[in-house]
Parts: structure tokens; C-alpha cells; sequence
């Protein structure tokens, strides 16, 4: 941009922008690089902290150091306001041009060119290009995009070890998607990573109904700190015409303990149309919080829909995450599919 683009000021000669907009085209927010010089965005992606945003500048931003003609910069910024969280600027005493960056659950990578040498390696002449990988995001507990085909199970997740399913039949992964077979009446089945351990930890994921419920609702549970027997819940029930109610649970042996009352969210499931969930717990001393939200697909995450704490509950040491579901008695089976699942430490 070579002008101010809404509330934010122009910096420099150029600024690069990253900006936010709904699905139906409405603008949500607006980032802007902010050196007195030439700055540019050239590739956006997405990770469980925010949208990553990798460019190149000719100027040095507040607590970074220039290195060179041009050196890259990569920033990680709030998926739901676009508040910058951290910014890094690297490079060579030359002309470097990152191209693209990429993640897959905490690594991010960058390629580019370059006319400079980097640190133990030496330029082989006029431009170079280079692969890089930026240091991981150790936050990152468990991901998984199934990217992969199996049947009786969901197989190993991105992040985070194998799936323990039960009953393991109604457990699929296909067309990029970890599949469920609810049968209508049955018993919930259950997806556990038993080998994650998160307490203070955000958990969100993308669900997908292939049809609504008949004769009753449907319920999908997200569950943090699990051991044992004891485990918080988040759910989310679905009714015959899609109108969502959340609701905070606290379970453990010989109880199940509603934490507050139906929340109605504003989101209607429709077959076919994803939604959004997230899940988040924070220990009190010896007390927890949670929150919970659920939005279409594609929009900005809202504010925290469920917000409660659990005054009942001690703490407890770090326990395993999942999820369950369970359909009504009177409706027919009903298939659903999950994604882009992460669970983020705190």
C-alpha cells in the first residue's frame, strides 16, 4: 500500500498489509508493516497461534535488528482481531526475497533467494535459493488435518500418537476427514489421544454433519484433561432443525455435573455446511475455567459463549484429550466428519 489503509497510519515508502474478510466479503481487520521504508507481504498461511505472514523489508522494525540490503521478516499475528503476537526479522548483509512460507502444527517454513550467505553456508554465486525452518512452536499438544485413509480406526494424528477409538467400526478417515457412523441409540463413541497431555490448553476443530438428527438431538463432546474417569466437557447439541445449544460438564465417577445452563449459540447446522468449535480450559489453583464457542466455518472466531468456572473441581496433574458423540434412541444414524483439529498449550 502506498496510503493509509482505514485506522492505520502509513509508515514508509510502501507498506505491506495482511487483511481479514468474512465470507461475505466484509473486512474484519487490517495489519500493516510498519517501517519507515519498503516493507512487503508475500505469503499468508495459518497455524494453531494465528496467521503467519512472511514478507521482505528494507527498513528495521521496533526491537529488530537490519542485517542487510533487504532482509525477510515473518509475524505472527491474532486470527481473530489481527493484533500482532510476535514478530522476527532475519537474514543475510545481502539481498534476500523469502517467496512463501508453510506450517504443519508449530513448524513453519520459509523459501526464498537470496544474494548474501547464511550463517556456515556460502552464496554459490549471484542468487541463491534457500529453505528454511523457523524455530517450532513448542505450545502445540496434539493436530491433526487426517490426511490419510484407514478403516476400523483414525490411525496415528499429525501431532500428538495414535487414536484410541471405540466401538472402532464407526471410526473411519476419508476424503481428509476423520469420519464417524453414529448409530441411533447406541452407547457414545469415543476418540481419545491418550498420549497428549494438556491442562491449560485451547482445543479446536472443524465438524461437518452429513445429515441432521430425527426425533432427538445429537451431541458432541470436546474433551480437556482427562484421567482416569475425570475429564471436562464442552458439548455441543444439535437439534432436528440445527439450532446448537453449548453447555460446560464437569464428569468423573458417579457424577455428571452440569455447570451451567443451555447456552443457545448463533449458529444453525445445516448438512453439508462445517462449523467450528473450540474448547478451553485454565487452572484456578483449585478451581477451572471454561470456555467454549461454536461458529460457521470461514468466519472470525466469536467471543467465548460459555464462560464458567467449576468451583467443585481440585486441581489435577495434566490429563489426555477427545471426543465423543452420541446420537438419539429414535433417529436414524447419522454420519459426521472431523478436521483441523489442534490443541494449544497456554
Amino acid at each position: 500500500a502506498e496510503d493509509a489503509l482505514g485506522s492505520n497510519p502509513f509508515a514508509g515508502v510502501y507498506d505491506g498489509y495482511v487483511r481479514h474478510y468474512s465470507r461475505a466479503g466484509v473486512v474484519g481487520w487490517t495489519w500493516t508493516a510498519g517501517t519507515d521504508r519498503s516493507d512487503r507481504v508475500v505469503s499468508v498461511t495459518a497455524d494453531p497461534a494465528g496467521v503467519v505472514a512472511l514478507g521482505h523489508t528494507t527498513g528495521e522494525f521496533g526491537g529488530q535488528t537490519a542485517l542487510g540490503g533487504t532482509d525477510a521478516f515473518v509475524t505472527i499475528l491474532d486470527a481473530d482481531a489481527g493484533a500482532e503476537l510476535d514478530l522476527a526479522q532475519f537474514g543475510t548483509p545481502g539481498v534476500d526475497e523469502p517467496a512463501a512460507v508453510a506450517t504443519d502444527f508449530g513448524n513453519r517454513y520459509v523459501v526464498g533467494t537470496t544474494r548474501g550467505s547464511f550463517p556456515a553456508m556460502a552464496n554459490a554465486g549471484g542468487r541463491d535459493g534457500f529453505v528454511g525452518q523457523l524455530v517450532p512452536d513448542p505450545t502445540v499438544a496434539a493436530g491433526d488435518t487426517f490426511t490419510r485413509a484407514t478403516s476400523a480406526s483414525w490411525g496415528r494424528a499429525t501431532v500428538g500418537g495414535g487414536w484410541q477409538v471405540a466401538p472402532r467400526s464407526q471410526f473411519s478417515v476419508a476424503g481428509g476427514a476423520g469420519r464417524v457412523a453414529l448409530v441411533g441409540g447406541a452407547p457414545e463413541s469415543v476418540a481419545n489421544l491418550r498420549a497428549v497431555g494438556a491442562d491449560d490448553a485451547t482445543m479446536t476443530f472443524s465438524v461437518t454433519l452429513d445429515e441432521l438428527p430425527t426425533g432427538g438431538s445429537l451431541y458432541l463432546y470436546a474433551v480437556l484433561g482427562k484421567n482416569g474417569p475425570e475429564e471436562h466437557r464442552m458439548r455441543i447439541r444439535v437439534r432436528p432443525d440445527g439450532a446448537a445449544t453449548m453447555r460446560a460438564i464437569r464428569r468423573g465417577v458417579g457424577v455428571w455435573r452440569p455447570l451451567d445452563a443451555n447456552v443457545a449459540v448463533p449458529l444453525v447446522v445445516e448438512p453439508g455446511r462445517t462449523f467450528r468449535m473450540a474448547f478451553e480450559t485454565e487452572s484456578l489453583g483449585a478451581t477451572t475455567r471454561l470456555r467454549g464457542a461454536a461458529w460457521p466455518a470461514g468466519e472470525a472466531r466469536p467471543e467465548w459463549q460459555v464462560d464458567v468456572v467449576d468451583d467443585l473441581a481440585v486441581e489435577r496433574s495434566t490429563g489426555a484429550v477427545g471426543l465423543r458423540f452420541r446420537s438419539p434412541v429414535s433417529s436414524a444414524n447419522v454420519e459426521l466428519a472431523v478436521d483441523d483439529l489442534t490443541v494449544v498449550e497456554r
